[in-house]
C-alpha cells in the first residue's frame, strides 16, 4: 500500500502501472482554527516597522528565494501591476541563495519604493495576516502548505497551476490560477483581485470553506484512522 498526499500524484502511479487499490490519498493538512487565533501584531504596527504606509493593499507571499519557488514570476509582475493599480506594495517574506539577486533585479527596475524584502522572520503568520492578496508562484509543487494557511486566513490567492495546486485552488471560485514562470500572466491574476472586491469576498469565503472541510487535522486523522484499520483488517 501506498499513501500519497495528492490526486496529481496517485494518478501518476497509476499510469506507471500501480493498481488503484493500492494507492490511498491522505492529503496535506492545517489546524487553521489554531494558527488564526494566534495573537498577532497588529497590521499597521506591523507595516510602520517595515516602513510602508498602512493604507497601501498589501500583496504578499512567504518563499523560501531559491529555485522551483519561482519568486522571480513575481517580481517581474510587479511593473505590470503598477501602471494600473499604484497605491499597492509588495512584501516578500522569505530568504534563500536567490535573495540578493532578486534585490538587486528590484533596483535594475526602480521598484524599490513598491517593493519590501524582509528576510528571515521568526513569525510568518504575522506577516501573512497583514497580507490583503497572497501570491504562489511555484513551478513544481504538490499541495503547499502556504496556499493552505492563505486560504484559512481568509487571503485571495493568485497561484501558478503546477502540480497539485488545482486541488485546492479551483479558478476563480477559491483562488486565481495563472500559467507558472509567466509575469504577465501573474499580474493579470493581481489586477483582477486589485479592481474586483466582490470577486475577493467569495475567493475569502470559499477558500476558508475548503480548508475547513477538505484539509483540516480532525480530517487527516480520520483517514489516517481508516487507512490503519483497512491494514489491519
Amino acid at each position: 500500500n501506498i499513501v500519497v498526499s495528492n490526486q496529481k500524484n496517485a494518478d501518476i502511479l497509476v499510469s506507471e502501472g500501480v493498481p488503484e487499490n493500492k494507492i490511498t490519498v491522505i492529503r496535506n493538512c492545517i489546524d487553521s482554527l489554531s494558527i488564526k487565533s494566534a495573537d498577532f501584531t497588529p497590521r499597521d504596527v506591523l507595516l510602520k516597522k517595515l516602513g510602508i504606509n498602512s493604507n497601501k493593499t498589501i500583496i504578499g507571499t512567504i518563499s523560501r528565494l531559491g529555485p522551483g519557488k519561482d519568486a522571480g514570476t513575481i517580481i517581474d509582475s510587479v511593473k505590470y501591476v503598477i501602471r494600473k493599480f499604484e497605491n499597492c506594495h509588495f512584501v516578500i517574506t522569505g530568504t534563500g541563495p536567490d535573495k540578493e539577486k532578486f534585490e538587486n533585479r528590484i533596483k535594475s527596475l526602480n521598484l524599490e519604493k513598491w517593493v519590501t524584502f524582509t528576510g528571515w522572520v521568526e513569525n510568518q503568520y504575522e506577516y501573512l495576516n497583514s497580507f490583503d492578496i497572497f501570491l504562489f508562484a511555484g513551478i513544481a509543487d504538490g499541495i503547499p502548505y502556504g496556499i493552505l494557511e492563505a486560504l484559512a486566513f481568509g487571503k485571495p490567492t493568485v497561484a501558478t497551476n503546477n502540480g497539485a495546486v488545482h486541488e485546492v485552488v479551483t479558478d476563480e471560485e477559491t483562488g486565481i490560477l495563472v500559467e507558472k514562470k509567466n509575469p504577465e500572466a501573474m499580474a493579470k491574476g493581481i489586477i483582477r483581485l486589485l479592481g474586483d472586491k466582490e470577486l475577493c469576498k467569495k475567493l475569502q469565503i470559499n477558500g476558508e470553506e475548503k480548508c475547513r472541510k477538505y484539509f483540516s487535522i480532525d480530517k487527516m486523522h480520520s483517514e489516517i484512522r481508516e487507512f490503519v484499520d483497512k491494514l489491519l483488517c
